[in-house]
């Protein structure tokens, strides 16, 4: 048995896949993981990415400005360092200074709008890709969380409409009011 063993192991071996995929190709892919990972922090916090702000009345009327302070909270789970400027020159030159990774402005409408620079240091690629994609997310998900909002509210001014529709005595309206409008009022 120990023969058989030996033999196996000798033969293995001596093939040169065997070497490729055991050895070159674990070599060759841990050290890519090296590289990929080796910007991470040591102990696994995401540094608050540094944000500027045009504080003006648009973004004091703003809900947007309670969620970049609610997420700008001193703590572990601190995720934006918000820096308020007066207007958009000031708040562009600490852009161009490296001071923030982007700028928030609101328009009338109380809408997020974002600003990045067009080009970096391409020695901070990795911190500058990641503060970006946590500014694109932060914003966008206020954004669709605010349409959503929009939509549940004209869903509750129309609810009396239809129920209006499905009080009629048609067998199709009954089957509708059935199914979907078991309740004279909609869930809060």
């Amino acid at each position: 048995m120990f023969n058989t063993i030996i033999t196996t192991v000798k033969t293995l071996l001596r093939r040169p896949s065997t070497w490729v995929w055991g050895a070159l190709f674990s070599i060759a892919f841990s050290t890519m993981f090296m590289f990929m990972f080796a910007n991470l922090s040591s102990d696994g916090t995401v540094d608050p990415v540094p944000v500027a702000v045009v504080a003006d009345e648009a973004w004091d009327a703003s809900t947007f400005k309670d969620v970049a302070a609610s997420l700008a909270k001193a703590g572990d789970d601190q995720l934006l360092d918000v820096s308020e400027y007066e207007d958009l020159a000031a708040a562009r030159k600490a852009l161009k200074a490296g001071e923030v990774a982007g700028i928030y402005t609101v328009d009338a409408a109380g809408t997020p709008r974002l600003t990045l620079l067009s080009s970096y240091d391409s020695s901070r690629a990795s911190s500058v890709l990641t503060d970006r994609s946590i500014l694109e997310t932060v914003a966008s998900s206020y954004t669709q969380n605010a349409h959503l909002l929009a939509l549940k509210g004209q869903m509750r001014s129309s609810w009396p409409r239809l129920l209006k529709m499905t009080r009629r005595r048609s067998p199709t309206r009954r089957r509708l009011r059935a199914l979907c409008c078991s309740r004279a009022e909609p869930d809060a």
